[in-house]
């Protein structure tokens, strides 16, 4: 059983991961085993 099928037997329908912007490799990896980019993510913050 690999981890796809061990996910959906418990009952799981999406697996969800975050990666920085900057790790442009694990992106390409993560597209090349079916994963796609679904979300641009920024966080923003202001000094006070």
């Amino acid at each position: 059983m690999d981890g796809n099928q061990g996910s959906r037997s418990i009952g799981c329908t999406a697996l969800i991961l975050n990666s920085a912007d900057y790790r442009k490799e694990a992106h390409a990896f993560y597209e090349h085993i079916g994963f796609e980019n679904v979300k641009i993510h920024k966080t923003f913050k202001k000094n006070i």
